[in-house]
């Protein structure tokens, strides 16, 4: 059995992993369990364990999904569990956090590269993929989920309101996705939020399949999508 452990920024990022390694792995060949992170530096971290799932004989993968709750405690919260992950014979790691707002685009390579520099030499690596902006980039990139949030949010309407062109333009340029959600969503007097409630009804309408396929026109997803299916 495979175990790998994915440290996350925040919640929905967590909802986000989750749905989508379901969508990748059959029903028996994967185990997902979620915690939350909390505390650490000047106090012990505590965890509270979200979802466990049991493993069997059938188990190839097993998941341990960590929301880190900040997107400046990912890279912390590997490096203290390191040591203990890699005697429970975890053989991949990564960590997923946004760059938005504490980044900018032009810092982004060198950030990368001084976060990997901390992990090289290490028996096994740690992969860090940066949401460029953010992870509702990603969710903006798969342009389908628009009209099953709501039938009238064409791209046409989405283009005439917002400015942007979903089906031709990449995601990655906006700075704020998150608050250009919000601003699609609105035009049919809905919300985007980072709530539980919110990120659940617009993952629950992400086309996986539609954006796995894709992937290659949005760098971050694409980065990601290739790190998870080298676990195959």
């Amino acid at each position: 059995m495979k175990k790998i452990a994915i440290f996350v920024e925040g919640q929905t990022e967590s909802i986000f992993i989750d749905a989508y390694l379901r969508e990748l792995f059959s029903r028996n060949s994967i185990s997902i369990t979620s915690q939350k992170f909390s505390g650490g530096r000047r106090s012990p971290i505590r965890i509270n364990t979200i979802n466990a799932e049991s493993t069997s004989l059938r188990t190839e993968y097993f998941f341990l999904i960590i929301d880190c709750t900040s997107e400046n405690n990912v890279i912390s919260y590997i490096n203290d569990q390191y040591s203990s992950l890699i005697s429970s014979n975890y053989t991949k790691i990564i960590g997923l956090r946004d760059v938005y707002p504490n980044i900018n685009r032009s810092d982004i390579p060198k950030f990368k590269n001084t976060i990997e520099n901390l992990f090289i030499g290490r028996p096994v690596p740690v992969k860090l993929i940066l949401c460029i902006m953010e992870i509702e980039s990603w969710f903006i990139f798969e342009e389908t989920h628009f009209k099953r949030i709501n039938s009238l949010l064409d791209d046409n309407l989405i283009r005439t309101n917002i400015g942007f062109d979903i089906m031709n333009e990449n995601s990655e340029i906006i700075n704020n996705p998150a608050k250009t959600l919000d601003d699609i969503y609105r035009i049919v007097r809905l919300r985007y939020s980072k709530s539980l409630k919110s990120a659940k009804r617009t993952v629950r309408c992400i086309d996986i399949a539609n954006l796995y396929l894709k992937s290659k026109l949005n760098e971050s997803f694409w980065e990601f999508k290739t790190e998870i299916d080298s676990i195959f």
